[in-house]
């Protein structure tokens, strides 16, 4: 058993194993895209498809040009381990886009810049909510008033409930 979990973990072996599930779980989407009426043999499906294809072919392509070479037994706990915390910015993006819609855009954003600038070596928690709220600002002007977008406003807290001011301004913007 350790041995199979050698081949897949061992290395860069990692990021393709995990690359590979990330793929099927994507192929596995396109299952839910109906075809319209009026496609023809290519529809909506038919891109996505090919490219969970051409990306599992590129993953077992891989796993066959290395073989067993490059495989030493190595602790597999520490090893995921390692490659968990080497991955941390990978891993909050993903919270971030999880809790986009339910946080809305100012608290997703601001928690996420947050933690990332802590996790990046800022020193203080305070400078790290510092940027986040720059930053959280900076890109809700740009987005909200400036390209006019709706942006999530979250269920757990109702920011623009607290703040109508940001439609008032919205408002006199678009005139």
């Amino acid at each position: 058993m350790s041995k199979i979990l050698a081949f897949f973990m061992a290395g860069d072996r990692f990021m393709v194993t995990l690359f590979a599930i990330l793929l099927i779980f994507y192929g596995l989407e396109t299952l839910n895209i109906h075809q319209a009426a009026g496609e023809g043999m290519v529809h909506s499906a038919s891109f996505p498809r090919v490219i969970t294809g051409f990306g599992l072919l590129l993953v077992l392509l891989f796993f066959i040009h290395r073989g067993t070479k490059d495989l030493e037994i190595v602790d597999i706990k520490g090893k995921i381990a390692e490659e968990i915390v080497d991955l941390m910015p990978l891993w909050l993006a993903v919270v971030y886009v999880a809790c986009f819609e339910y946080l809305g855009f100012l608290t997703a954003t601001f928690l996420y810049v947050t933690v990332t600038m802590k996790y990046l070596g800022q020193k203080t928690w305070q400078g790290s909510a510092g940027y986040g709220f720059g930053l959280t600002v900076t890109l809700f002007a740009v987005f909200y008033y400036g390209l006019l977008g709706e942006l999530p406003r979250g269920e757990l807290l109702k920011l623009h409930e607290w703040l109508p001011f940001l439609e008032d301004i919205r408002s006199a913007i678009t005139g």
